[in-house]
């Protein structure tokens, strides 16, 4: 893994869930609830985005990304940026997690207008 090469991939402060090496495992999940966001808005209005409103993408993608991350990522970013023991940093790499797999579930429901829950 590259992760470590030359310390061009180093996270700052006291990251929660670093499992594999150098990585924050937290990064995973709230990295993809809030792409997520963006691609079922994207696929739900997708007739509208057709012709000259497909560049309104360009903005939908960003913004979605910012505010999926700081909603999810909130109980990690407090951790990282705070002095907490390390019981309360891992605790809110945890809750980040959570948090992200909820907002996912939502989106599907909300946006998509599906039940997640229906197929278990």
């Amino acid at each position: 893994m590259l992760l470590g090469y030359g310390g061009i991939y180093t996270y700052y402060g006291n990251q929660p869930l670093v499992l594999i090496r150098h990585f924050p495992c937290w990064w995973l999940f709230v990295n993809v609830a809030s792409l997520f966001l963006s691609v079922t808005i994207a696929y739900r209005f997708r007739n509208w985005f057709n012709g000259w409103h497909s560049v309104f993408i360009l903005l939908l993608m960003p913004f979605c990304y910012m505010g999926g991350f700081s909603f999810c990522g909130m109980p990690a970013i407090f951790a990282i940026n705070g002095i907490f023991s390390p019981f309360v940093t891992q605790l809110a790499g945890v809750f980040t997690c959570l948090v992200s797999v909820i907002m996912a579930g939502a989106t599907i429901y909300l946006v998509l207008g599906r039940n997640p829950l229906s197929k278990m």
